[in-house]
């Protein structure tokens, strides 16, 4: 038998056909609220056959059913994993992190002075490139009492695998070239050909997998900064409105929340006031 009409074929690669690739959308979807838009089935396949095949299945259907079947929800966790997108690096619209050093936190240190607490969470932490940039300018912007400070950075991801990477905190000497000298002097370390974020900085930052489509988020406490940046341009509107809703209400008044420079947020404007492109304030 061949290959069904509706399939598709890419260069004698894995098939997938119109039903499989809906199948696979409506998982990714269910599981994190990635939409994914228009035929993406090139990047489904390119990114899938592997697994496919080094799990010995012979079909896209053998595989979503293997999905469907593991009540443990790893092999979902790994879908996931390979369907995401994680492209960032050190620097990336860094007027954002201008902002953050001359409005996000010095704010958030006149505001909580009495308390000395500050909490930034980095909600799409990817490699760990921008909540890594976010610790190490906290004791630039505090000054010598930062030592004094409960702060830190938070940084969440759905992606488990991104985040061992980041844990471990090696890059290439060539992912820190757009940083300028003096931060790559001062923020790493080199351990052989790379590089390695400085302990001080790796001890400020904490990796948790979460995700973003939950209904209810955990974090007892309000946040001072929260950067949720080049993430909303995987979801739909309704993932975008319900997700902006819930990012306003973990800021606490007068924070700042940063998403990606051309991605668009349908705010409401009894909870957030817009800045400037990209940076949304908390009323």
């Amino acid at each position: 038998m061949g290959i069904p009409a509706a399939a598709a074929s890419f260069e004698g690669k894995l098939a997938i056909t119109d039903a499989e690739y809906e199948r696979a959308r409506t998982m990714l979807y269910g599981a994190c609220g990635v939409a994914l838009e228009g035929d993406r089935r090139p990047l489904v396949l390119g990114r899938l056959q592997g697994v496919i095949r080094s799990m010995k299945l012979v079909s896209f259907t053998d595989y979503l059913d293997r999905v469907e079947a593991d009540g443990s929800g790893r092999l979902l966790s790994e879908l996931v994993n390979h369907i995401s997108t994680n492209y960032t690096y050190f620097g990336r619209e860094w007027e954002h992190f201008e902002h953050y050093r001359s409005r996000g936190i010095p704010e958030a240190k006149r505001r909580n002075r009495s308390t000395r607490s500050l909490r930034v969470w980095c909600a799409a932490t990817s490699t760990g490139e921008e909540p890594y940039t976010l610790a190490a300018l906290l004791p630039d912007i505090i000054g010598p009492e930062y030592r004094n400070w409960d702060g830190g950075v938070l940084g969440t991801d759905i992606n488990t695998d991104v985040l061992e990477t980041a844990a471990e905190g090696y890059y290439d000497a060539e992912d820190i070239e757009r940083l300028d000298p003096d931060m790559r002097k001062r923020w790493f370390m080199q351990e052989g050909s790379r590089v390695r974020v400085a302990d001080r900085i790796r001890r400020d930052v904490l990796f948790r997998r979460f995700n973003l489509t939950n209904p209810m988020f955990p974090w007892r406490r309000p946040f001072d900064v929260i950067f949720c940046r080049n993430v909303m341009i995987y979801f739909d509107q309704t993932t975008k409105k319900s997700l902006g809703e819930r990012l306003a209400n973990a800021l606490c008044k007068g924070g700042y929340l940063y998403i990606g420079i051309a991605e668009s947020l349908q705010f409401n404007r009894k909870l957030l006031r817009p800045v400037q492109a990209g940076i949304f304030e908390r009323i």
